[in-house]
């Protein structure tokens, strides 16, 4: 972790000591501070609130709210509900797995965008269905789907 990340760390859990904040909440500030928990901020949470590592693991893993990974500026969320698998959706999944190396709940070395896989948007009559930040987009191919992230790597 770098100083000066550790050092905004250190600050913003001396402010929630101070708040006496508890650990599901300090980890609420981390993330909004950082956007994300790695292994390196929870052993100084742990350190600093005197919480065994082991809790704030278990913590940080057991909540889906929390994030261990890094995410991008994009949310590309690729659908594979039945609808969508049948239509082509694993031509789309196969394209972040082969060509850009990227495993579902990954974000791109650039940190352009990060990739998941979702089980059903509700858009099954538009399969295969691809949700970039919010917007729904509909019988998308795996050109369509190489042109857009081409698009976040120019921005």
């Amino acid at each position: 972790m770098e100083e000066d990340a550790a050092a905004r760390l250190k600050e913003l859990l001396a402010a929630c000591r101070s708040e006496k904040l508890g650990l599901i909440q300090v980890l609420q500030r981390v993330q909004e501070e950082f956007g994300y928990i790695s292994k390196d901020m929870m052993e100084i949470i742990s350190k600093r609130m005197h919480v065994p590592r082991s809790r704030v693991f278990g913590v940080a893993t057991f909540y889906s709210q929390f994030r261990l990974m890094a995410r991008g500026r994009h949310l590309v969320q690729v659908c594979d509900g039945t609808a969508c698998h049948i239509k082509g959706s694993e031509e789309i999944m196969s394209l972040f797995e082969q060509e850009y190396g990227m495993r579902p709940g990954s974000a791109s070395e650039d940190l352009s965008f990060t990739y998941e896989v979702v089980h059903c948007l509700g858009s099954c009559s538009l399969a295969p269905v691809v949700m970039v930040d919010g917007r729904v987009l509909g019988k998308v191919t795996q050109q369509q789907m190489k042109d857009i992230i081409e698009g976040f790597r120019r921005e």
